[in-house]
């Protein structure tokens, strides 16, 4: 994991054996044991959420591919958005949420 994602904070990291996001592209592709056999490639764009949870969604690339008699599949995962850009849009939205005193 890059130290830019863990800056990030409050993420839940994957962990070897943990079910595959329902909504994602490794999900949908391990399906076919034909592609994890045939060492096929396949890439999409992901939720942050459906992977690592957390309170910020952004947008990931998500590269899948086989590793033949090996019966695995590997994935990367690449942040498709500056995340400066996103720590600056969540502090403006901070400043612009109303706070009320009693």
């Amino acid at each position: 994991m890059s130290d830019e994602l863990k800056e990030i904070g409050r993420l839940d990291w994957p962990k070897k054996g943990q079910v595959l996001p329902k909504d994602s592209v490794t999900h949908s592709f391990s399906r076919n044991q034909e592609n994890i056999k045939n060492g096929e490639k396949e890439n999409g764009l992901s939720s942050s959420m459906d992977w690592f949870g957390g309170e910020r969604d952004f947008e990931i690339m998500e590269e899948v591919v086989g590793l033949g008699s090996y019966g695995k599949t590997l994935t990367v995962l690449t942040i498709t958005e500056d995340l400066e850009d996103l720590e600056e849009q969540e502090e403006l939205e901070e400043s612009w949420t109303p706070r009320f005193k009693r």
